[in-house]
């Protein structure tokens, strides 16, 4: 029987400054050549004879390369980051092809590899990327982190020669499961886009916003993924210091103006109502009717003031636990009747399984009337509402969304929708929205609004699960 590799063809194959590993029709490595020995930081001894899957110096990846062009004949070629002993990453261009003598009869498989001529190295990647701000994480297909820069060492106190060529779930086992994103969209495709999240890195918790992408070869083979995060945690506590702020000075303002108002107002409704009652005795209809008009307008505006005093007013918040979807259970009937005169539909996607949270439950049922109001009053053509409730494992909390199908709020008016006062349409007061923050802010959640123009706004409530 003819050796299938003779001595003189691996003596050629070994002198070949190329880098060449080739395997028999079993995947068992028969040759490995001093170039391939070098750029993969082995040894020859230690690795023919051997099959290729063993001893973790390839990939899964480029062994399923390796196996499929025995079983199918079909070259590969892809881009690929390999490690050496130094822990130093290479960038390498990987080619592999079928061996087969004169009849056809498959002998085994090449993988010749080759380092790329580029006019940018990785060095000087890793150092264009050092210079941004957002963290940047980058796996290969095996899961294996290929980039780690400056500001994702900063985040998670690892530096990058320490991270670099390690198994991403080993390194950074800090993150927990369903918040490793870019491992996700490298074993199940998923892609994020400004993607919130928080979970505790060195003792406290953080808050992240991430987008992460799968990384193709020109054929379109899955070679790994990016994700790009930028810390929030100082962002959002800034915004809970302004938010606890604005409510102090609401408070303040409020109790001044108030008081102030209502006193004047009782005298001057006293002296209208007697006019009224003296019109009526002596006939004068338009007086009576201009006193009528001017009762219902002192009574508009006492209305505004006890909204402003409830929003001023340190009111008690009474907590008992409560499920979310029982509560939009007991009024959806009063919100399918009021959505009913508007023309609008409702329809609702409750979570299946959703954690009891601690609420005052008239507060809260306040607030999502409050919400569902706004909704309606924005779709008096008609329109769809849509109520969501999900768990937030990941930050312990309970989300409500209300999307409704409106025209939308334009961005310029975002910042302002829950200060008092601020209306969109003339008939509002401006105070149903800045008491529903209020209230969910004494809850310790957060109320969050997201719109388009010409698509429609969503109202998101987050409760803490206690």
């Amino acid at each position: 029987m003819v050796e299938k590799f003779t001595a003189f063809q691996e003596a050629v194959v070994r002198a070949c400054p190329q880098a060449i590993l080739a395997v028999d029709e079993n995947l068992v490595v028969r040759i490995l050549n001093r170039s391939a020995e070098k750029l993969l930081g082995v040894e020859s001894a230690g690795i023919v004879g051997r099959h290729v899957g063993e001893g973790g110096f390839l990939g899964q990846s480029v062994f399923q390369d390796l196996q499929e062009t025995v079983q199918t004949g079909e070259d590969h070629n892809s881009s690929y980051y390999l490690f050496n002993e130094e822990g130093q990453r290479v960038l390498v261009n990987l080619h592999t092809s079928r061996i087969a003598d004169g009849d056809g009869n498959c002998l085994g498989a090449m993988l010749v590899i080759e380092e790329p001529a580029s006019g940018i190295d990785c060095r000087q990647f890793e150092l264009i990327l050092d210079c941004i701000e957002e963290g940047v994480i980058v796996i290969d297909a095996d899961q294996r982190v290929v980039i780690f820069n400056r500001a994702a060492g900063e985040c998670y106190s690892l530096e990058s020669r320490n991270v670099v060529g390690r198994d991403f779930a080993e390194v950074l086992s800090v993150v927990p499961l369903e918040d490793q994103l870019v491992i996700r969209t490298v074993t199940l495709g998923e892609e994020f886009s400004k993607y919130h999240h928080s979970y505790v890195v060195g003792g406290r918790k953080r808050s992240f916003v991430s987008d992460t992408a799968k990384l193709t070869d020109e054929k379109g083979k899955l070679t790994g993924a990016i994700q790009v995060f930028r810390e929030i945690t100082a962002l959002q506590e800034q915004e809970r210091v302004e938010n606890a702020e604005r409510l102090t000075l609401i408070k303040q303002i409020a109790f001044g103006v108030a008081h102030n108002m209502r006193n004047p107002l009782t005298s001057v409704r006293g002296f209208v109502q007697v006019v009224q009652e003296k019109a009526a005795e002596n006939a004068i209809s338009d007086i009576s009717e201009f006193a009528r008009v001017a009762l219902k307008e002192i009574d508009r505006v006492n209305e505004l003031i006890g909204d402003f005093l409830h929003l001023a007013d340190t009111f008690e918040v009474r907590k008992e636990p409560a499920n979310i979807n029982s509560l939009l259970d007991s009024i959806y009937v009063f919100i399918k009747g009021k959505a009913a005169l508007s023309g609008v539909v409702v329809t609702r996607e409750p979570a299946r399984e959703l954690p009891s949270v601690s609420v005052d439950v008239v507060q809260i049922i306040q607030v999502f009337f409050s919400i569902i109001d706004n909704a309606l009053e924005a779709m008096q053509a008609g329109g769809q509402l849509t109520i969501r409730t999900y768990y937030l494992s990941h930050e312990n909390k309970v989300g409500i969304d209300f999307s409704d199908t409106g025209p939308g709020i334009p961005a310029h008016l975002l910042k302002d929708i829950f200060n008092p006062f601020f209306v969109i349409r003339e008939e509002g007061t401006g105070f149903g929205l800045a008491i529903a923050n209020k209230i969910v802010f004494e809850h310790g959640g957060e109320l969050k609004v997201k719109s388009e123009v010409g698509k429609g706004t969503t109202f998101s409530v987050y409760l803490p699960v206690q």
